[in-house]
């Protein structure tokens, strides 16, 4: 996530940011830079550290492959010893260049269940409810067994649990509500660029891989203080187009009170 300065925000003198620089004992200088707005147009709060010159850090460590429970057991002291015990590890990416770099995400989770990860989305929509607010989560870089880089973005509290005993609705209706959105929202030319040639040629098809259940935030509406957290079920899946498997994406999200459908770009 960039810096506010680096993002282009408008009205960034409504935007608070502090960015320091401190000596690290290890010798190497790190960056602290700390973002916060609350105005009715957007809202940032998001906090990183990293090194100043992690390329010169990275030079020092000795080379060091470990695998992904590795990384994540680095996390997770990293997350507890920063105090946020109640989060939870929750996905991750890898890159192997000449050092091996992990990226680790978490999320909160509100008695014991965890939230979803949402999207990067866009803090200034001009629709009337979006959420304009990033959705929460922490992310660790590790390079090399060593950790490079902290980020926490949106941190959230607890005002009001509105109801301990919440009744969702069967997995059934939930299945059902994300069939009939399926159909209605992608099709062929929703996934591939209809202005490419032979499209009408071309064999596509979705496939879900994966169903995930959970917690996501929503932006309730009329209220600009205040987000809601609910019950979901989240379909991932794959475009296979001409024998071609895309990227897996998250395809539908539905909201297991009611079996309406959650618009994650725009948290609602």
């Amino acid at each position: 996530m960039p810096s506010a300065g680096e993002a282009g925000y408008e009205g960034l003198e409504k935007t608070n940011q502090l960015i320091a620089k401190t000596d690290g004992a290890d010798g190497f200088p790190r960056i602290l830079d700390i973002t916060n707005r609350d105005e009715e147009d957007y809202r940032l709060n998001y906090l990183s550290c990293y090194y100043e010159k992690e390329e010169d850090f990275v030079s020092s460590l000795p080379d060091r492959e470990i695998t992904k429970d590795e990384a994540v057991e680095i996390g997770d002291q990293l997350v507890e010893k920063l105090g946020f015990s109640d989060w939870k590890f929750y996905d991750y990416t890898v890159v192997k260049h000449t050092e091996q770099v992990f990226s680790l995400f978490y999320t909160p989770a509100y008695e014991g269940v965890q939230t979803l990860r949402g999207p990067m989305i866009n803090v200034k929509s001009d629709d009337l409810y979006a959420a304009n607010y990033y959705y929460s989560e922490i992310r660790i870089g590790i390079t090399n067994g060593s950790v490079t880089s902290v980020e926490l973005v949106s941190p959230m509290d607890v005002v009001k649990i509105e109801n301990p005993d919440v009744e969702t609705l069967p997995f059934e209706e939930i299945y059902q509500a994300f069939k009939n959105q399926m159909q209605a929202q992608f099709t062929k030319t929703t996934i591939i660029d209809p202005e490419i040639p032979g499209i009408d040629e071309m064999e596509m098809e979705i496939r879900i891989t994966k169903i995930r259940q959970g917690l996501f935030r929503i932006k309730e509406k009329n209220n600009q203080d205040d987000f809601l957290v609910v019950p979901v079920w989240s379909f991932y899946g794959t475009a296979v187009v001409d024998g071609s498997t895309w990227t897996e994406q998250e395809f539908v999200m539905i909201n297991a009170l009611d079996g309406s459908v959650i618009d994650t770009n725009l948290g609602y």
